[in-house]
């Protein structure tokens, strides 16, 4: 079979040459599933797409085709042809032997240029949701003008339409120019990765066996690529020094060039040394070799005393928020008695009927303060839950609960969503009890793992979640509650709401049965 070049590879190299590498020549069977923040990013950018092109081109040609070879062929012959616009154009060029590139294209738009097609061209535009320019983007359209420029016999430029305004047009509309000498440099990158032969490449490589791949980098973008347990399990393995986390690529790459190659070597050097390493002062010298440490005898190492605020018992919170403008729709809290609370949104809401969409709760300014209840509501797997009408309830009703005590949060994200979304009497209540229990977890302590989301501190510790469940799949129960009164989907969702607060409740008792 031969191996196929896209837009997509070339992209990825940009960020990370080992994930090509493993694309290529990793074990399919091995990858995770794609994140949901992957599958939210695609959708979302399909949409945005489908969105701006609407409204400032209008209808266009697309391609529909079963096979990739009809894709090729309906794509010369609407050139042919001259229509104003091509949705997904296909171009396809051998670049060397058994490697293919491959392109499909946004949108291409005839222009009055000649060409080998007549007295029209086309030149590609780019739809992206951001507002700025990635270097990443100009390689992409480099390789759509490299497959036009050859298709048409004819030099064009491309365009890039960024953002959105309020009318679903682009907000910034910047032309391109082509650049072979900086395309060809990243295509022979790639195809060197793509060879299942080494190369003279002068790029630093680790050997393994007869091959050779791109040594291990852990950084921000790993946690979306479907390599990335891969890529930890051989870190873990051969106890690579990338597992430290927060190292800076510079960084590495100058540890690297010193010679480290593991934790062990990291926690030989003494913190002076370790500070002769761009971005690495003093105190992030310590916490390096800390790590080590911990990572080496795989054990919590404790860097300073628990602050005395949060060895006070306190309130447990967690929020969901919507994915569509990032107000609340869900908050658990566990309060001072250790009973657990969900609170969900439904603005329309039948105590009577017992489901949503029948007939207004409450007003926002009535409810518990005004003497009436808001409706309990069992769940098919026997909690039961309080519906509330919008989230100033559900924040008004934190305040409430545990008196003065700390409400101990995961993060500053609670924090923010409050001050954008809170009413100002529970902000003013709340701003001065919301504990960021994160931020102490990290000053205080260090654990042999990489991360320190709850979602990572959590299993440390011995807690898991249920099985299948993550913010996405709990936002999409909670929708398929509110549309079809899914009682089943709305109880994985608030499931899934009570074992983040269960979790923030197991890491605060760790951390003050550990300091004892």
């Amino acid at each position: 079979m031969p191996s196929i070049l896209t837009a997509t590879t070339l992209r990825h190299l940009h960020i990370c040459e080992r994930r090509v590498w493993l694309d290529f020549h990793g074990d399919p069977t091995r990858q995770d599933a794609l994140s949901d923040f992957v599958m939210q990013q695609f959708a979302g950018g399909i949409e945005h797409e489908q969105t701006v092109r609407r409204a400032m081109v209008g209808d266009v040609t697309p391609i529909e085709a079963a096979t990739w070879g009809e894709s090729l062929q309906i794509t010369q012959e609407l050139m042919r042809e001259g229509v104003a616009g091509i949705a997904g154009a296909a171009f396809e060029r051998e670049i060397s032997p058994g490697i293919f590139a491959r392109g499909s294209i946004d949108w291409l738009r005839r222009i009055n240029q000649p060409s080998r097609f007549g007295r029209w061209a086309y030149e590609p535009i780019e739809i992206k949701q951001r507002a700025k320019l990635q270097d990443a983007d100009k390689i992409q359209l480099d390789f759509y003008l490299w497959f036009l420029n050859d298709a048409q016999d004819a030099e064009v430029n491309g365009w890039f339409w960024l953002g959105r305004d309020d009318e679903g047009r682009a907000r910034n509309v910047i032309e391109h120019e082509y650049d072979e000498a900086r395309l060809f440099g990243v295509i022979q990158r790639a195809i060197t990765l793509m060879n299942p032969t080494p190369s003279p490449l002068p790029l630093q490589r680790e050997g393994l066996g007869e091959r050779f791949i791109p040594p291990i980098y852990l950084g921000s973008h790993c946690k979306n690529c479907h390599w990335y347990s891969v890529c930890m399990s051989d870190a873990e393995a051969t106890r690579d020094f990338a597992i430290i986390p927060g190292l800076q690529r510079e960084t590495w790459e100058q540890m690297r060039t010193d010679g480290i190659r593991t934790v062990d070597d990291v926690a030989a050097r003494d913190t002076r040394e370790l500070q002769r390493f761009k971005g690495i002062g003093k105190q992030r010298a310590q916490e390096i070799r800390t790590h080590a440490q911990a990572l080496i005898d795989n054990r919590p190492m404790h860097r300073q005393p628990l602050p005395e605020i949060a060895r006070q018992p306190g309130v447990m919170l967690d929020i969901e928020t919507r994915l569509d403008n990032g107000v609340p729709w869900c908050f658990g809290f566990m309060d001072m008695a250790g009973k657990l609370h969900v609170a969900v949104v439904a603005a329309r809401f039948s105590p009577i009927e017992n489901k949503p969409h029948s007939q207004p709760l409450p007003l926002q300014g009535e409810g518990r303060r005004g003497g009436v209840d808001f409706p309990s509501y069992e769940l098919p797997d026997g909690q039961r839950i309080t519906i509330i009408p919008d989230s100033d309830a559900g924040w008004r009703l934190v305040a409430a609960t545990g008196g003065n005590q700390p409400v101990y949060v995961w993060s500053s994200y609670e924090m923010d969503v409050l001050r954008k979304t809170g009413p100002p009497d529970a902000v003013a209540t709340l701003e001065k009890r919301l504990h960021d229990l994160h931020k102490t977890f990290k000053q205080t302590v260090t654990i042999p793992i990489r991360g320190t989301s709850i979602k990572k501190v959590g299993p440390y510790l011995g807690y898991h979640w249920p099985q299948g469940v993550s913010a996405l799949t709990a936002w999409a129960d909670y929708q398929a509650w509110l549309l079809d009164n899914d009682r089943e989907a709305l109880a994985r969702a608030c499931a899934y709401q009570r074992a983040d607060v269960e979790a923030l409740d197991v890491v605060w008792k760790w951390l003050n049965e550990s300091s004892l």
